[in-house]
């Protein structure tokens, strides 16, 4: 869906965000199937989508090892890195001989990352019924895509309503970690620290948090979960029903919120799957990273325009489900507690001692 856009992309004089919202208009040359392999002979229904700079191959190939489904990749890349890609992927035999895998080439034009634009080149080639959009960095379990296909056909019988299916998420420490088997096995990893809830220790644990990680180590069935301002999570959706990134957002800041805000007010339920589980393996740090500490305009500018975003996904779906819905997608305005107002009070201003008088004799 195209996003109504008024008088926002209209630097002011002197606007600090110049950069950033001409970058948001910015045309960029880019080569659909790049790189194509042979069909399987076993057709999947399910196609990983997912997006990478050049310094993150490693992170592909252990990815695409696990999920060896049909898989659209959007690779970001200068014509030169582009033609040692190319000059890889052939002396690659592991990559090389996988099924159904297209690589899309976007090329650089500016330092910060296009994430969204990648996102969607690799989403709109998707050929299978059902997506999942999930970063390079992570390793998913081998069962995933049965397990998601299993629940779609289970809930299709119960669900009027557009479905959803998140996928839990987990992070570790160890970058040779090998991936669980089954749930089981995982779940004792998880009890033994191997891995830990993503985004557990980091400052920002808003992302991934109404996944509920206690409820899914008992679940058995998909539980519907529903998100509020922060929420990011990687879901498997269907293609044909999928709404796409705002292109809008570069670099990994806010870059999925919107997308999750608009499965949801387009009416979709989320469920989150039982028995599939993705790991985030330990990876190079993200140009975003750099931008943070070089850039001081970098994190207010992405506000401001995670903001404009949200406000033209509201007029595309006028309805009062979406109005109250919108407004918990903005940080909640912290106030002091109680005993702080108190403490704020106005102190009453001493009251001055009379003066001394002698008594009359």
């Amino acid at each position: 869906m195209a996003f109504i856009i008024i008088d926002y992309l209209q630097p002011s004089k002197g606007d600090k965000c110049y950069e950033y919202k001409y970058l948001a208009t910015l045309s960029r040359r880019t080569h659909v199937a790049f790189i194509r392999t042979p069909p399987s002979s076993s057709p999947s229904s399910i196609t990983l989508v997912t997006q990478l700079q050049p310094n993150r191959l490693q992170g592909l190939e252990r990815l695409l090892m696990e999920w060896r489904g049909p898989a659209s990749v959007a690779l970001y890349a200068s014509d030169e890195e582009a033609v040692d890609f190319a000059k890889y992927f052939r002396s690659n035999t592991k990559l090389r001989t996988l099924p159904d895998l297209v690589v899309h080439l976007v090329f650089k034009r500016q330092k910060q990352y296009p994430i969204n634009y990648l996102r969607n080149v690799a989403m709109r080639e998707v050929l299978t019924q059902y997506h999942l959009m999930l970063d390079v960095d992570f390793v998913p379990n081998s069962g995933l895509a049965q397990h998601a296909q299993n629940i779609f056909e289970k809930l299709s019988t119960t669900e009027e309503t557009p479905v959803a299916l998140v996928v839990p998420t987990f992070e570790t420490s160890n970058s040779f970690y090998k991936i669980a088997e089954n749930r089981s096995e995982f779940l004792h990893h998880l009890d033994e620290g191997k891995v830990l809830s993503y985004h557990q220790t980091a400052q920002w644990n808003l992302g991934h948090r109404y996944t509920s990680y206690a409820k899914w180590k008992t679940a058995t069935d998909p539980y519907k979960v529903y998100g509020a301002f922060g929420y990011e999570p990687y879901l498997v959706i269907r293609a044909q029903d999928s709404p796409e990134y705002s292109e809008l957002l570069l670099e990994r800041m806010r870059d999925k919120f919107t997308y999750t805000v608009e499965v949801q007010v387009a009416g979709f339920q989320m469920f989150v799957l039982p028995d599939a589980y993705a790991v985030h393996m330990p990876h190079p740090k993200s140009t975003s990273h750099r931008l943070r500490k070089e850039d001081t305009s970098f994190e207010p500018c992405t506000s401001l325009i995670y903001q404009q975003v949200i406000r033209n996904i509201s007029m595309n779906y006028p309805n009062s489900h979406t109005a109250e819905f919108i407004a918990k997608q903005f940080p909640p305005t912290k106030r002091p507690t109680t005993r702080k107002r108190r403490k704020k009070k106005r102190k009453k201003k001493p009251v001055a001692s009379p003066a001394s008088t002698t008594p009359h004799p």
